[in-house]
């Protein structure tokens, strides 16, 4: 093995230890930010922890919260950015196959504060891809310290996805 295939091996295992590390703090982060908006908004609590959404004092009006979730989600694809509809594992898939790996800053953005709103509102969806998606993002931001290059980002990739996976931890709505 050439020198340079040692410092290039270093590099990408230095790469995959920032990438998988951010990838693990943007998934516990956006899961206690989801765990806050389900809280502020069906209990009327400031808390980290999960709340059961059954246990609600909203009346009828739980009726127009996953709405009003669902509209504010729906003005920051509109004026955010159009790229964070959908659940993200299709988004972050065609990022890797055609968009030399990389999503825009404003999707990295947009699309964890969508799924706070969204899952925080009631939304019947799952925190797997924006983990996926957002965690990928901030890891390629760790790459600018080093060479830049289309392996590197299928690297952060790769060892961003499986913060997304366990679905038996990923907040879900209960209501």
């Amino acid at each position: 093995m050439s020198r340079h295939d040692r410092l290039r091996a270093v590099h990408m295992s230095v790469l995959a230890c920032v990438a998988g590390l951010l990838a693990g703090l943007v998934a516990y982060a956006l899961f206690n930010l989801i765990a806050l908006a389900l809280n502020v908004t069906f209990m009327q609590a400031v808390s980290f922890e999960l709340p059961s959404v059954a246990d609600h004092n909203l009346g009828a009006w739980i009726v127009i919260v996953p709405a009003i979730g669902g509209l504010l989600v729906g003005l920051m694809a509109r004026y955010g950015s159009p790229k964070i509809k959908g659940h993200g594992i299709p988004e972050a898939m065609e990022a890797v196959l055609t968009g030399d790996s990389r999503i825009s800053l404003r999707v990295a953005i947009f699309k964890p504060i969508s799924t706070v709103v969204a899952i925080g509102s009631g939304g019947p969806f799952g925190a797997e891809g924006p983990i996926i998606q957002t965690g990928a993002r901030w890891a390629l931001y760790s790459d600018k310290w080093f060479l830049r290059r289309q392996r590197s980002a299928r690297c952060c990739w790769l060892v961003a996805r499986p913060a997304g996976w366990p679905r038996s931890s990923a907040p879900r709505s209960q209501a």
